[in-house]
């Protein structure tokens, strides 16, 4: 039997926000705290002051230039789909190379869009070096899209894309072929986390994943937030509701911002006694304020994997509405959080949910069954992460 070995741990992530970021930063934190050296890296952002071994990846005008031309190319397919198909270098393989000066050495990928770029990605795989994918979205399952939806061409190959024609269908072909290549014997090196079973199911029924071993690995949520909060908050039927709902760009129909647009506007016009609020209204260090106010919590989605902001409103006992897409379905706690059908998703049935929340609320909900629940669905996640990362680093040997 090997003997465990030291790790040391470089997450990379496109941005210090977002599910991907916010995930691989408490994880850094908690394997810190664990005296594992790890480390965090994600673009240049003035606004943001980093942590406790937390680092900017410094700009580079070539890379800057690329990231320019790849966000006007995204903006364009984004017009007729949800997905971007282009994604821009951040760093240089060298740069990343850099990060293995420690044969103890382990590069974890949150986030990757416009971050590394397609070829990128390839010739990082094809290095030998140490690594692991958690996969946040679909991005390594497709030619590119990081939300299928309900497309099923994944399944056996992007080559026909039916959102795309001629010159950008190629493009989208090209990345899955190669990604399919790349993936076409079991991996030893590269190990890939599905941070909810639904996810975990798609890739190993994908033509590019599907002879990979996908280790299903709950996000952790942190120790500073698990299994806290009131159990004592009621929502009175004769009092307004408060709804809290994380997402408030109006333009990401992913997420449904267009429904909750429509919901302040039908709430306005008919005085319903429901209150919205916004979490992206709060600083880092008053979110507590945006749970301890809330009744329920809005997630609309068209299309998700496992959001954080499910997990946080599970560990403060607080239930949840949510679409029946993607990862949610697994969080949820039965007899208690609501789900609405992607078929029968607008602001009608949002409306009806929210009433039928308040119904259930006008009595003292069992927070300590949903705490339970969000408990029993990652209480080993960091044990099982770090059991994978000795595996990766023995197989290097």
């Amino acid at each position: 039997m090997q003997e465990n070995r030291p790790i040391r741990v470089v997450h990379l992530s496109t941005s210090y926000t977002g599910g991907a970021g916010i995930a691989a930063r408490r994880l850094n934190a908690k394997l810190n705290d664990l005296g594992i050296d790890s480390s965090f890296y994600a673009h240049d952002k003035r606004q943001y002051v980093c942590q406790s071994k937390e680092f900017k990846i410094k700009k580079n005008f070539i890379f800057l230039l690329a990231r320019y031309f790849a966000t006007i190319l995204s903006k364009l397919t984004l017009r007729v789909s949800f997905f971007s198909i282009y994604s821009a270098p951040g760093l240089s393989i060298k740069s990343i190379e850099n990060f293995y000066y420690d044969k103890n050495t382990i590069l974890h990928v949150h986030n990757w869009f416009n971050l590394f770029s397609h070829r990128q990605i390839k010739k990082l795989c094809s290095s030998g070096l140490p690594l692991i994918f958690t996969l946040h979205d679909d991005r390594l399952l497709t030619g590119g899209c990081h939300s299928t939806l309900s497309c099923s061409n994944y399944l056996r190959s992007c080559n026909a894309c039916p959102e795309f024609k001629n010159s950008m269908n190629r493009i989208i072909s090209k990345n899955a072929n190669n990604f399919e290549r790349l993936f076409i014997e079991p991996q030893t090196k590269i190990k890939f986390i599905a941070p909810s079973k639904y996810i975990k199911n798609k890739a190993m029924e994908s033509s590019i994943l599907k002879k990979q071993n996908i280790e299903f690995i709950p996000n952790f949520l942190g120790d500073s937030l698990s299994l806290t909060g009131s159990t004592e908050k009621i929502c009175q039927s004769n009092e307004v509701i408060t709804v809290g709902i994380a997402n408030i760009n109006y333009q990401d129909p992913l997420k449904g911002g267009d429904f909750v647009l429509d919901l302040i506007k039908i709430i306005e016009e008919k005085a319903l006694p429901i209150r919205l609020v916004f979490l992206n209204k709060f600083q880092d260090d008053s979110k507590n304020l945006f749970w301890n106010q809330i009744d329920c919590l809005l997630v609309p989605s068209r299309g998700d994997n496992s959001p954080n902001v499910i997990h946080e409103s599970k560990s403060y006992g607080i239930p949840f509405i949510g679409t029946e897409v993607g990862g949610i379905p697994e969080l949820a706690t039965k007899d208690i959080d609501i789900l609405i059908s992607l078929s029968n998703l607008n602001s009608e049935s949002i409306l009806l949910a929210i009433e039928q929340m308040r119904r259930n609320t006008s009595s003292v909900i069992d927070h300590d069954k949903i705490k339970k629940s969000l408990f029993l669905y990652s209480k080993d996640s960091i044990k099982n992460l770090l059991a994978l990362y000795q595996e990766v680093l023995n197989s290097s040997e």
